[in-house]
């Protein structure tokens, strides 16, 4: 096998076959190897289908590191064999994925995970769920007031107290501007509305302190559990 840094093709998700590929790639696996073929001679056992949009997944073997990354019409697969470039993806992943500023999960993938889940829910009637949506009351008035500096440091300190509340299984999401959702896997409505509480007092508990001044802050919360017949779209329109 030849040596590399890195070696990379493009996928169209649909028929999973290779839209463009580095000199390297075809060198190891030709330049028509169809995405099924290649999992199988890299020794990967997974259902194409099943890998969640966007998830980043890193595989160690003697031969090298591997990261595929599910956009929402192709398939970007990676591989390298130095250690030391894994830090690079890494940090390509994270921004791909995240918010730079609040560190949450970016609108479009934090609504696959919705979207998953509702999935699972209304295909298979199980793993009951909830969304919270909240958002920054009289925001603009923040901004106009302090300036827009003060209200990204507002954003990012509401942020981090929310994500202390949080538990390790809830996703945090911006869904844009102030706005933000927070997917609660495996929780009804009432557990739901116990956290909701929670973020309400963490949010106006203490004020936030900018260049020496006290910016007092409250949210509004909506809260909502899936129906059957739920799409994305009605399910955060009932909690917002």
């Amino acid at each position: 096998m030849l040596d590399f840094i890195a070696a990379g093709a493009l996928f169209d998700a649909s028929t999973k076959t290779i839209l463009e590929s580095t000199r390297t790639f075809q060198s190891l696996f030709g330049d028509e190897i169809s995405l099924e073929i290649l999992l199988e001679r890299l020794g990967i056992d997974s259902n194409i289908e099943d890998i969640p949009y966007a998830e980043w997944r890193t595989i160690n073997n003697k031969n090298y590191f591997f990261t595929i990354r599910f956009l929402k019409e192709t398939i970007a697969v990676i591989l390298y064999r130095d250690p030391l470039i894994e830090e690079f993806y890494v940090s390509l992943k994270n921004e791909s994925l995240y918010d730079s500023l609040t560190e949450g999960l970016q609108k479009n993938h934090g609504e696959e995970r919705i979207r998953e889940e509702l999935k699972l829910y209304t295909r298979y009637n199980q793993n009951s769920f909830s969304i919270l949506i909240y958002d920054i009351d009289f925001f603009k008035k923040v901004n106009d007031t302090y300036g827009h500096l003060a209200g990204d440091f507002i954003l990012k300190e509401l942020s981090k107290r929310i994500k202390k509340v949080l538990r390790e299984t809830d996703i945090f999401i911006r869904f844009g501007g102030e706005e933000f959702i927070v997917l609660l896997p495996m929780t009804k409505v009432a557990g739901a509305l116990t956290i909701a509480k929670k973020l309400l007092t963490t949010a106006r508990v203490e004020p936030f302190i900018f260049q020496n001044r006290h910016i007092d802050i409250t949210i509004s919360i909506g809260v909502t559990s899936p129906l059957q017949s739920d799409t994305i779209a009605t399910l955060i329109a009932r909690a917002d």
